[in-house]
């Protein structure tokens, strides 16, 4: 196997930095969402699960301002 030349090194290291960034934003995505949903009223185990599902926090909040509990939010949600 041929050895990584200076570029292919070079690249891979951009590549490299550029997941890191990606990891570091989404967790602070995750963690914003986590918060806004705990604020809402989910206890921290639910607002986990619904961060976990890619559940978008704002139809959480629609639905809680239409009347429903948050059991059947979740119901709903997941």
């Amino acid at each position: 196997m041929p050895s990584a030349s200076r570029d292919d090194l070079a690249v891979s290291e951009r590549w490299m930095s550029r997941q890191k960034e990606r990891s570091r934003e989404e967790m602070k995505h995750r963690s914003w969402q986590f918060d806004n949903l705990v604020r809402l009223g989910f206890d921290e185990r639910t607002a986990a699960r619904l961060v976990d599902a890619h559940v978008d926090w704002h139809e959480a909040k629609k639905l809680l301002e239409q009347g429903c509990s948050e059991e059947r939010a979740v119901e709903i949600l997941l």
